[in-house]
């Protein structure tokens, strides 16, 4: 495998040492944020092209792709991320996979929701330029993959195929024991705008509610890159901001309740399938259940408003007996349906149907 990948963060030596296990080639070419912020302003109001696609425009990047392509015959062009996508427009598309993974479109039509003018304004004018792109990438490239149903609905594009993402099941093996008290965990990328958003609402709206009825409970809010607005949330009395951790698994096996008040954003939400292979009974949105399809009730319970979210949790600890339910269902229903070797057998199926050539 060569791999070259365009890094808008350091990539740490010990994280390229163990890539490159698994690579033939390796290129890592950091993302000039300076540049990319320029380019941006100067170009962003005028263009046609969608704004987060000039933002990752990389001459360096560019270069060092077309060098590998021109270099040798791949048996695939794996593009992972509708910003790559320019970088190949003009390759023969017959042996390009473009993995999308969401619809940008159908996420920043969530997002814009929950924004207020001026910002809106911006979302709106990304928001007709990436539909646009996106609707273009499926008709050029013969197969175009995404997560979720919705995102292929929004493509407009029935070729278009859903591979949903998985579980490593060892890593987030199910446990039932073990389970500290009254104590509910949020996992994610705590940079990621969805993700603010969320433990922000939850914050304001459910967690004073929950800790007036149980004044012993605790929030554990685990992940990268926190927000200084999440990170000003280990001021609320029984919560703790982690930032990265080296097991996230660990955290939620020792939860009582996951939680997963995501308001916006597209595709498989990885950290809901995450709890559900541990056994963590979770709360989670409609919306971030909708590309999973799990029962509510069955397998985890369903919460959009605060009132329902609060009463959610409070049902769940006050019945232990639920807890146990929820946790088995769950987590034998993302073993069944969410395995990465299953999905890793489904990507190699489509890579062996692609045109010689």
């Amino acid at each position: 495998m060569t791999l070259v990948a365009l890094c808008d963060e350091r990539v740490a030596p010990a994280d390229a040492r163990e890539m490159s296990e698994y690579c033939e080639q390796l290129d890592l070419i950091p993302l000039r944020r300076t540049a990319s912020l320029a380019r941006l302003a100067l170009l962003g109001p005028f263009a046609r092209a969608p704004m987060q696609t000039i933002f990752y425009r990389s001459r360096r990047f560019a270069l060092r792709l077309d060098r590998r392509l021109d270099s040798a015959t791949f048996d695939v062009v794996h593009a992972n991320n509708v910003r790559v996508v320019p970088y190949l427009w003009k390759r023969p598309p017959g042996r390009i996979v473009v993995d999308l993974t969401d619809a940008q479109a159908l996420n920043l039509r969530s997002r814009r929701e929950h924004v207020g003018y001026p910002q809106r304004w911006v979302y709106d004018i990304e928001l007709a330029r990436i539909e646009r792109y996106e609707r273009a990438v499926a008709e050029r490239f013969p197969t175009v993959i995404v997560t979720g149903e919705a995102d292929r609905a929004q493509l407009g594009a029935e070729r278009a195929i859903v591979l949903p993402n998985g579980v490593d099941a060892e890593a987030f093996a199910y446990a039932e024991e073990g389970r500290e008290p009254a104590t509910l965990v949020l996992t994610g990328n705590m940079g990621y705008e969805p993700n603010v958003d969320g433990a922000l609402w939850f914050a304001q709206n459910v967690w004073p509610l929950v800790r007036a009825a149980h004044p012993d409970a605790r929030w554990q809010i685990v992940g990268a890159r926190p927000s200084p607005a999440v990170r000003a949330l280990a001021e609320l009395d029984g919560v703790t901001v982690t930032g990265a951790v080296d097991d996230v698994a660990a955290y939620l096996r020792r939860g009582t309740i996951a939680v997963a008040p995501i308001r916006s954003g597209s595709g498989i939400q990885n950290k809901v399938l995450e709890a559900l292979a541990t056994g963590t009974p979770t709360v989670t949105t409609r919306l971030a259940n909708r590309a999973i399809g799990a029962v509510d009730g069955l397998h985890l319970l369903e919460a959009d408003e605060a009132e329902e979210t609060v009463r959610a949790i409070r049902r769940l600890l006050d019945d232990a007996a639920l807890r146990v339910s929820l946790g088995r269902e769950g987590a034998a229903f993302v073993r069944e349906r969410f395995t990465w070797e299953a999905h890793v057998a489904a990507l190699e199926r489509i890579y062996a149907a692609l045109p010689a050539g």
